[in-house]
């Protein structure tokens, strides 16, 4: 994804149980995003973002909301405002921004 308005937006409108969660968000490239590169909303919960590489957001790399998200060896970088920003809930990170 590169040279857009927003990286990926995983979001919950819909109430039904179940909805948005358990994704699994692999091995993608998000270069020059305008907003943030990937952003997850309140009502997500145990989805997996691996192996992401993030250069260049004109907000932040990940911004993340939900519950029980899984963050492993993304990469972030070049960001306007932070690599990582965690609106709410407890999640399990493992990364290193910047790295």
């Amino acid at each position: 994804v590169s040279d857009c308005g927003l990286g990926l937006s995983l979001w919950r409108w819909c109430r039904q149980p179940g909805l948005n969660e358990g994704n699994v968000v692999r091995s993608n490239s998000f270069r020059n995003i305008q907003g943030n590169a990937i952003q997850v909303a309140t009502g997500t919960a145990r989805n997996r973002f691996e192996g992401n590489e993030i250069d260049g957001a004109g907000r932040n790399g990940i911004s993340l909301s939900g519950s029980s998200q899984v963050l492993r060896d993304n990469r972030i970088q070049a960001v306007k405002l932070k690599p990582l920003v965690v609106n709410e809930g407890e999640h399990d990170i493992q990364d290193m921004p910047g790295k």
